[in-house]
């Protein structure tokens, strides 16, 4: 926590991966006629409030944000 904002950090030591480029999928199509893959960072964009990839060395180092003073329960 850092003041009313949750911060998550998460690291990896895998082969580089910057997921703020990919690009956002078209949700207008049929979920039949949409590609596998690509809801998982989606949700994660549409649902937090900051979301920051870098790296480091070795590491990809994803940071998520979700501000929790207008929240109410939800969180």
């Amino acid at each position: 926590m850092d003041g009313s904002v949750i911060v998550v950090e998460i690291t990896d030591d895998a082969k580089p991966f910057d997921p703020s480029g990919v690009a956002q999928p078209d949700t207008d199509i049929p979920l039949e006629d949409r590609p596998v893959g690509g809801l998982g960072i989606h949700l994660v964009r549409e649902m937090m409030d900051g979301f920051r990839y870098r790296r480091s060395g070795e590491h990809n180092i994803v940071t998520f944000t979700k501000n929790t003073k207008d929240a109410g329960t939800a969180i």
